[in-house]
């Protein structure tokens, strides 16, 4: 079935002129034609027929607008599917709006997620905002994140690599130092930097969580990091939150930020405090 041709509709006021110019037309030739000397009664037969021409102009317009499409019940059977399948879809559709709005919710959330890979080993850097994760973690990668000079900034969880064998080259460790062949991906080390917190999962932030679930479900080993220096949270809280972090039962090292702004007595006493305090490099190397 052809639809190109089906004619255009105008708008109503174009049927209706064209009907009305239509029955005065008529009404002129007929007050030429009619005799007699009865005014009144020319007069009302020339107004009946204005009418009737009327009525009949829009009838035939109205029926020609019918007939030159097709009847619904003609149409062949796949147009009739079709259509029934179109109201199906768009039942189905409006039904399921609110999912459709759920999920482009979800997926602005999930673009803020980090761009972690789980296929290779992790290390997670814990510790409080701004007691020197960020800057061990420049150390480690290379990777240089914004960081900021007051508490509770972090934005994300930053992601790094490490390369062994680059590693390898830059220390004198001779056990370290082996050349061997490796795929990329047991090459590389991905290191997290994750802000902690005290807080229960329940009263976490979404980046606390993100960090908390990367600690517990991603990371093969953590580094806490302490700032004897207490400049942004005292050594007692510090020492809570590492107690908190053991409780994920991961291989766990201890690292000492700021150690320029330490007296060498204060660096021993923490040492023989915790005994996991090392290299972070060879641990990594060897246990990673």
């Amino acid at each position: 079935m052809n639809f190109q041709n089906l004619p255009p509709i105008e708008k109503e006021d174009f049927y209706l002129d064209y009907a009305i110019k239509q029955a005065h037309e008529q009404a002129e030739r007929l007050r030429t034609s009619l005799g007699g000397n009865d005014k009144f009664r020319k007069s009302e037969r020339i107004e009946l027929i204005k009418v009737e021409t009327l009525g009949k102009v829009l009838q035939e317009k109205c029926d020609a607008i019918l007939t030159s499409f097709p009847d619904l019940e003609s149409l062949p059977h796949f147009y009739l599917e079709r259509r029934s399948y179109y109201g199906r879809i768009n039942s189905f559709l409006k039904k399921n709006k609110e999912a459709f709005t759920y999920l482009e919710r979800c997926r602005k959330i999930m673009k803020g997620f980090p761009h972690i890979k789980t296929s290779l080993k992790t290390v997670c850097i814990i510790g409080f905002p701004n007691v020197g994760k960020t800057t061990l973690f420049y150390k480690l990668t290379g990777s240089k994140p914004e960081i900021q000079s007051y508490a509770f900034t972090t934005k994300g969880i930053n992601v790094g690599y490490i390369s062994k064998t680059d590693f390898a080259k830059s220390t004198s460790n001779e056990s370290t130092s082996k050349d061997t062949k490796k795929s990329k991906k047991e090459d590389t080390i991905q290191v997290l930097d994750t802000p902690g917190t005290l807080n229960r999962f329940d009263k976490m932030n979404m980046i606390e969580k993100q960090s908390y679930l990367a600690q517990k479900e991603v990371a093969d080993m953590l580094i806490y990091v302490f700032d004897l220096t207490e400049s942004s949270y005292p050594l007692e809280d510090q020492e809570k939150l590492y107690q908190e972090t053991k409780k994920i039962e991961k291989p766990l090292l201890v690292y000492l930020s700021k150690t320029d702004l330490l007296s060498t007595e204060n660096i021993k006493k923490f040492k023989l405090k915790h005994s996991s305090l090392q290299e972070i490099k060879d641990a990594l190397l060897k246990d990673v």
